[in-house]
């Protein structure tokens, strides 16, 4: 029996790309698709007392990813947020105004994030900021 109609009959449809996972269609046996690998990835930051310097998120990033979405906000006061891939300003999140009230933007530039990379914070612009809160959403490459 050729490997094509062996995969077909056992439910493991032929094709799909590389990175693809296999997925269920159904709950009858064997009914597969290949899809993208949609698994997030989510980074959760609390920066206590935040001060105008650069904060160092990742040194070495270990998985590859693409930044999509960013929450943030503070307990009390205000301040500036600027994240960046390789020491270049994600699009999108190169102006950010942190307040008590959660704010949230997407990324649209700069925002393939490859195994090794660097990814860091830059506050500034700090006024009686306490308890600066942050998360950085994204897909798996």
């Amino acid at each position: 029996m050729a490997s094509s109609a062996l995969s077909n009959t056992i439910g493991i449809p032929s094709g799909g790309d590389t990175g693809d996972v296999l997925t269920k269609t159904s709950g009858a046996n064997y009914n597969t698709q290949w899809s993208p690998n949609t698994n997030k990835v989510c980074l959760q930051y609390t920066i206590p007392d935040p001060e105008n310097r650069t904060y160092k998120l990742f040194q070495y990033v270990p998985v590859a990813f693409t930044l999509e979405d960013i929450y943030y906000d503070l307990d009390v006061g205000t301040c500036s947020l600027n994240v960046r891939l390789e020491s270049v300003s994600v699009g999108g999140w190169s102006a950010l105004s942190a307040t008590t009230t959660e704010g949230n933007a997407s990324a649209t530039s700069n925002d393939s994030v490859a195994v090794g990379d660097t990814l860091d914070l830059v506050v500034s612009s700090v006024s009686s900021a306490d308890m600066l809160s942050i998360t950085i959403v994204g897909t798996e490459a």
